[in-house]
């Protein structure tokens, strides 16, 4: 029976295509089929035939139908390979994280950094590897990629989950249920980080799956700093826990300008190590005689 097509735009057909769950006998469950000769619903639906069982479930009937759209969107512009994609949804610990995940993803796909990011994904060995790259992509995704200037980039020698177009340095930790020591260790391990990354006068900020307890949050304000803030991100939307602190004109002039005099210290060290390291390679005493003599000790040295 021929089934009646919407009229419209292509967006539109396309949507209402994607809606169409397989019918056709034998046809796994959840499978959407290409009936109406559109590329892009030919690729997913080969995407979801090759998908985990697990994630070809997760992604069926109407709870799919964003994240199958969100697939469409992103196998069609190709800033992620379609190698990525299959890697992804053939892993069955994927599942849980599938439709949030594909749904951030078609949002910042072309944001730097994000393909890498969701390549840790495709290469993570179990699902406890795999929930950090999914988090940040899904933080990514609520801030928006007009707001987002890299993610998992190297900034002041030190890798950052993310780096807004305002400067700030942005921690993702999604903890885990049920763990709080794990919890407690990851929420230390995430204070650490932006003490340092933060060591420069940068704003700095933590996003979470859960709000931090009074303590830890005590903790975290005291070790890191006034330019500090943490947010909670929950059912994609982002909320604020900790705002930045208020400054006086003089305590911000204070921290950009001991901020400044660290950076200029940490790259005078390292433009400084390079010559250590040549020093310690070439023997001083050896390059010392050599330059009094002209070179001569050397040349018959390597002659004999």
């Amino acid at each position: 029976m021929a089934v009646p097509r919407p009229s419209g735009n292509r967006p539109l057909r396309l949507l209402f295509a994607l809606a169409l769950v397989a019918a056709a006998a034998g046809a796994p469950a959840g499978v959407v089929r290409a009936d109406n000769g559109s590329a892009e619903v030919s690729q997913v639906a080969r995407l979801l035939d090759r998908a985990a069982p697990e994630v070809r479930q997760a992604l069926a009937g109407d709870g799919g139908l964003a994240a199958r759209g969100a697939l469409s969107a992103i196998a069609a512009r190709g800033a992620i390979s379609t190698s990525q994609l299959e890697g992804a949804l053939g892993k069955p610990d994927f599942a849980p994280y599938a439709r949030e995940t594909l749904t951030a993803l078609a949002k910042v796909d072309r944001v730097a950094g994000v393909p890498d990011t969701f390549g840790r994904l495709v290469s993570a060995g179990n699902e406890g590897a795999l929930v950090g790259p999914a988090f940040e992509i899904q933080v990514a995704a609520a801030f928006g990629a007009d707001k987002v200037q890299g993610v998992g980039v190297m900034v002041d020698g030190n890798e950052v989950d993310l780096l807004l177009r305002d400067g700030t340095r942005v921690e993702a930790k999604s903890f885990p249920d049920n763990n709080p020591k794990l919890t407690a260790k990851m929420v230390a391990k995430a204070t650490d980080q932006l003490a340092l990354r933060g060591a420069h006068g940068d704003e700095v900020m933590l996003v979470t799956n859960r709000p931090l307890d009074a303590d830890s949050l005590a903790r975290f304000r005291q070790r890191v700093g006034r330019a500090s803030s943490v947010m909670v991100l929950q059912r994609g939307a982002l909320t604020q826990q900790l705002g930045r602190a208020a400054e006086s004109r003089a305590q911000k002039a204070r921290r950009i300008a001991t901020g400044r005099l660290r950076k200029a210290v940490h790259r005078g060290q390292a433009r400084v190590r390079p010559v250590q390291r040549w020093m310690k390679k070439n023997r001083p005493s050896k390059v010392i005689r050599r330059v009094r003599s002209g070179g001569r000790p050397f040349v018959r040295a390597r002659a004999r």
